[in-house]
């Protein structure tokens, strides 16, 4: 009951803020969302998918993408799942979902499944210059509306992924992991969501283990998941989708 209150009172912080309109936004796709949209099971907008075969600077896997196409463009948030997991069997039942939301999606494997943070936020990278330039469905994305998002080791990717690249519009990191990042050069508007009983985030905030302390009270960070580390549930992950994915 705590982990849904936790939750409910974060989705209706969010939602209660005024929202831009459809004619005041030229970046809004779909309907305002609500707490009962946010927490449905699938968004406004039947969603398709492609395979991505590894190559491109990554190990490929797939691509999912609202099939509407007569609103424009769309963001794209790249997704990597964490150290040794691949991304059929910790990610792929969020990608349809998100894209419902109108976001284009590429979840991602990496090359190696022990590949650290830096590596994985290369691969990131990489995905989002494959999606944008090469793929299929580059003309459906906005290339200037770009977000990364990763899980335990993916979310360290996440974080290498935004010091690289300042231009990215949003970073959200799922139980963050790390052997060599910290958010003290990361100028992209970030949400960290610390899913571990044992605050697998605090490296990325308690001094002295990281220098990043001062960022702390721009940042927006949650600890909100029962025990044993699972993987976002698909009420936060929905959540995280709708509204801190790459906005104008």
């Amino acid at each position: 009951m705590a982990l849904l209150a936790a939750i409910v009172g974060m989705i209706t912080a969010v939602v209660a803020m005024p929202p831009a309109s459809a004619h005041g936004n030229p970046y809004e796709r779909g309907p305002d969302p609500t707490v009962e949209s946010v927490a449905a099971e699938r968004g406004t907008f039947a969603t398709d998918e492609l395979d991505v075969e590894p190559s491109h600077g990554f190990n490929g896997w797939k691509i999912y993408y609202p099939k509407d196409t007569g609103l424009g463009t769309w963001g794209v948030a790249a997704v990597v799942p964490g150290y040794t997991a691949s991304w059929k069997d910790e990610g792929a039942w969020m990608g349809h979902w998100i894209a419902s939301f109108g976001f284009v999606v590429v979840g991602i494997d990496t090359n190696s499944p022990t590949d650290r943070d830096d590596a994985r936020g290369r691969q990131l990278l990489a995905a989002l210059d494959y999606l944008t330039e090469e793929s299929p469905v580059a003309g459906r994305v906005d290339p200037d509306r770009l977000g990364v998002m990763g899980h335990s080791m993916g979310g360290g990717g996440a974080i290498h992924a935004a010091t690289q690249r300042p231009e990215l519009q949003a970073a959200v990191l799922f139980a963050p992991a790390s052997f060599s990042q910290d958010l003290s050069g990361v100028k992209v508007p970030t949400m960290v969501i610390d899913l571990g009983a044992g605050h697998h985030a605090d490296f990325l905030f308690d001094e002295p283990t990281s220098r990043a302390a001062p960022c702390r009270r721009h940042l927006p960070c949650c600890r909100c998941a029962p025990k044993n580390h699972p993987f976002p549930s698909p009420v936060i992950s929905r959540w995280a989708a709708r509204t801190g994915h790459p906005c104008p």
